[in-house]
């Protein structure tokens, strides 16, 4: 695949931060270690004619598919497909999704829910199931594994929408219920203060737990890591995963995790985590308070957390896999 080039396209405004957002990063760095001249391409007219294009969502895939199929070079389509949110979108929209999944020369999805899903209702050209991975060597457990503070930690962009999913409010809300029983505890929220940061530092001023609630913003990997290696507990109660990196990053770390079986998130966590089924802010702060009070479970998480990052979602399965893949559909 030497001196091959890879067209990388997703069409985002954040084009300052592809390659710290951890799911694009992956990907970009499989395709170059695999020996492609990599052209991240983050807008529709900057399209460049390639030798493979790779393309991150179905939502903007119709365009990268229109331009391979003129050329007759093969499109690999990934990505969450957001199936229960397909029915709210304007029908154009539908349509040309739909033509992407047709169209593309692979179709790559990151749970068995999302390729169960969309092969069952869609005409989809080769459906792959290729999950998201994480460099255990990179994301790993402390020098000092034991010793972790009383911090809560959750990573999300704070983004409208974005936030809510990714159930932060919930998380400053539970923290905020669990301090009254266990002082000193601290959230840690890290991510790009966006849209939905005022409000939800106006949550926490409702609350008066200023003293207690940290807004990090972005951060770099490596800052990341230091606080999945020190947090108590990893906190993610989202309303819908379609695969869940954050976790899985945590999860690597030795972090205890808490979340809700939602989405792809039991297919990720498996036993390695505590999940929350009942709705609303006491179940999840009792998750908490379980978490903080038991340290033979928070450790017995953490260690099978490890375990199954390390056996069933290394960064050399997606690269293994995708490899494979991109060898069978490149002329």
């Amino acid at each position: 695949m030497k001196n091959r080039t890879a067209c990388f396209f997703v069409k985002t405004p954040r084009a300052y931060a592809i390659e710290q957002i951890e799911f694009y990063a992956q990907d970009i760095r499989i395709l170059r270690e695999l020996g492609f001249d990599v052209r991240i391409v983050t807008s529709l007219r900057d399209l460049v004619v390639a030798d493979l294009y790779f393309c991150w969502w179905w939502t903007w895939a119709f365009i990268p598919a229109l331009l391979a199929k003129a050329l007759s070079r093969p499109l690999v389509v990934t990505g969450v497909f957001d199936f229960h949110l397909f029915d709210r979108r304007p029908a154009i929209h539908r349509a040309l999704m739909r033509y992407a999944l047709r169209t593309a020369s692979a179709n790559v999805f990151l749970s068995r829910l999302e390729e169960s899903q969309v092969t069952q209702h869609f005409m989809v050209a080769a459906p792959h199931y290729i999950p998201l991975g994480v460099d255990t060597k990179l994301y790993r457990p402390g020098d000092d594994a034991d010793v972790r503070e009383d911090v809560v930690l959750t990573v999300a962009w704070l983004q409208t929408g974005s936030a809510e999913r990714k159930g932060v409010p919930d998380s400053i809300l539970a923290t905020a219920r669990l301090r009254r029983r266990q002082s000193g505890v601290r959230l840690v929220i890290v991510g790009e203060k966006a849209s939905g940061y005022p409000r939800l530092r106006d949550l926490v001023d409702q609350l008066a737990v200023g003293d207690s609630v940290t807004f990090l913003g972005a951060v770099s990997r490596s800052e990341k890591i230091e606080l999945m290696q020190r947090c108590k507990v990893y906190i993610q109660p989202s309303q819908f995963e379609g695969f869940g990196v954050a976790l899985l990053e945590a999860m690597s770390c030795g972090a205890a995790v808490l979340t809700r079986p939602v989405g792809a998130i039991p297919e990720v966590v498996g036993d390695a985590a505590l999940l929350v089924r009942e709705p609303g802010i006491e179940p999840l702060e009792q998750g908490l308070w379980g978490l903080f009070q038991n340290d033979t479970l928070r450790a017995d998480l953490g260690q099978s957390a490890r375990s199954r990052a390390e056996t069933v979602f290394p960064f050399e399965r997606r690269k293994r896999d995708l490899a494979a893949l991109i060898q069978d559909v490149l002329p």
